[in-house]
């Protein structure tokens, strides 16, 4: 059970980074383009953003545990560690704290997501924005990737993260 709870912990700070990133790096695409960092002055951007706002899209839905993206499995497998001591009551007490938190986050980044990308803006307010140059797509376009390769290639990823655990603790 403790192998299963080390590695569900790399992979999900595996699955956070990226999505962290990704979510920030595009972020960062809108308010360059917008001039602006208030969420209000966002509202709607994302139509004009196409790239910039798939990118956000998979790196919020990574964060929030979207089945089937990674970020989905290593909840998944953190919940399975928590709940494999069943006669715990501390593990279960933090197995519920990590549940409920999850779900307040995705909450939030949904949230999110459908304010930049699906509310209707002032169309004199983004009317001269336009996507992001390549410069700053090439990291999004790379992070998000990553998301959805390791998502595919979950297997070989968890094998790698407990051969490196175990030249760690070993």
């Amino acid at each position: 059970m403790a192998a299963l709870a080390l590695t569900s912990a790399l992979f999900d700070v595996l699955n956070h980074a990226l999505g962290k990133g990704l979510s920030f790096l595009s972020v960062g695409c809108y308010i360059v383009r917008a001039e602006s960092r208030e969420i209000s002055e966002l509202e709607g951007i994302g139509a004009k953003m196409p790239m910039t706002t798939a990118s956000l899209g998979i790196g919020l839905l990574n964060l929030a545990g979207v089945p089937p993206l990674s970020g989905f499995w290593s909840k998944l497998f953190i919940i399975s560690a928590g709940l494999g001591i069943p006669s715990d009551a501390l593990m279960f007490t933090i197995t519920l704290i990590f549940v409920l938190n999850s779900i307040l986050a995705a909450g939030y980044y949904l949230w999110f997501l459908q304010r930049i990308a699906f509310r209707k803006g002032s169309g004199e307010k983004h009317s001269r924005v336009r996507e992001a140059p390549p410069l700053m797509l090439a990291p999004l376009i790379a992070l998000a990737s990553a998301c959805i390769l390791i998502t595919i290639m979950l297997g070989p990823v968890l094998q790698f993260i407990q051969s490196a655990l175990e030249v760690v603790i070993g």
